[in-house]
């Protein structure tokens, strides 16, 4: 089994744990999500997620201009269904690139803390920087947690993004009709 970043931390979750966390994926993403021997847990890159959504949502209903009740509820949704399918996407897309290697959990696990960029999304003029950041840490994540070269982690971002473009085409022409 593998562990990662915020499971490294010993101790309960704590704010002190999360701000830890966030510095290891924000400014060394490689070595955050290096594998190492251990019992995984899910709860970890679960809090992380929802602490990083939750941060993001509520900075962006203080800054929202008007509908922020609205903004925070799109922001929340966007930082949580985003780690949920680019978690199933990493885990799609990394079935013939790395088998065995990005198992389900494993793939959630590298989506949830590659979310940092989430709770930075309410910056202004920020939001695709974040979002092509999120992509990134998601590469990192995944060839660092897979033992990935970087071709291949290159060929498994391509493919998560083309099967995003896929699912999201087919979304937008299920929506129009």
């Amino acid at each position: 089994m593998r562990i990662y970043a915020m499971e490294m931390m010993p101790g309960p979750l704590s704010p002190g744990a999360f701000v830890r966390t966030a510095v290891a994926v924000a400014f060394s993403p490689s070595r955050a999500f290096s594998p190492d021997q251990g019992a995984g847990r899910i709860m970890r890159p679960l809090s992380f997620l929802l602490a990083c959504s939750a941060i993001g949502a509520a900075l962006t209903g203080v800054f929202a201009t008007e509908g922020a009740l609205y903004a925070s509820a799109l922001a929340l949704a966007n930082g949580l269904a985003g780690a949920l399918v680019l978690g199933g996407l990493l885990h799609v897309a990394g079935r013939p690139l790395a088998p065995g290697r990005l198992s389900g959990r494993v793939a959630f696990t590298v989506a949830s803390y590659a979310s940092l960029p989430v709770a930075l999304a309410w910056i202004p003029g920020f939001a695709a920087w974040a979002g092509l950041w999120r992509l990134y840490l998601l590469g990192a994540g995944a060839a660092a947690a897979a033992g990935l070269s970087r071709g291949r982690a290159f060929l498994l971002m391509a493919l998560v993004v083309g099967l995003w473009l896929v699912a999201y085409a087919i979304a937008s022409w299920l929506m129009a009709l």
